[in-house]
């Protein structure tokens, strides 16, 4: 379908959703620790979902998958990235907020994560609370 129509989206959609559930199928079934099958559909995954971005750039649903598959991934720049697009996209969203802020802990960002933690605490009190829990994330590992 890609090949006749190379610029349909639905065709890309449907494609990066079957990658998706491929590799959380794979991911069950795998060991950890090597280069897995998991790992390359999801990387096909995400090709797919840049090119649907590439048409329909402010799309949330590009950018959750695309931060979703990086997380998968562990490319955390990238999934860093994806998540500050959705912020900007959604900027009331208390649950891309609260991603945002806690990657950004995780990070070792506090001062971002912070400044995240002041904006979601006027919209979701609840929420803000589980973050500010999630402060010293980075440094666990030390501490």
């Amino acid at each position: 379908q890609v090949r006749q129509t190379p610029t349909d989206l639905k065709a890309h959609t449907a494609l990066a959703r079957g990658y998706i559930k491929l590799s959380h199928t794979y991911r069950s079934t795998e060991k950890k620790g090597r280069l897995s099958k998991a790992s390359a559909v999801l990387k096909l995954a995400t090709e797919e979902l840049k090119i649907i971005d590439h048409y329909a750039p402010n799309d949330p649903w590009v950018h959750a998958k695309l931060a979703s598959c990086y997380r998968l991934l562990e490319m955390k720049k990238e999934e860093i990235h994806e998540v500050e697009i959705l912020k900007n996209l959604c900027p009331e969203d208390p649950e891309v907020l609260f991603k945002l802020g806690r990657l950004y802990f995780e990070q070792g960002r506090n001062a971002e994560a912070i400044y995240i933690y002041d904006k979601l605490q006027k919209i979701d009190l609840e929420r803000s609370r589980e973050l500010i829990e999630t402060y010293d994330l980075a440094f666990r590992d030390i501490l």
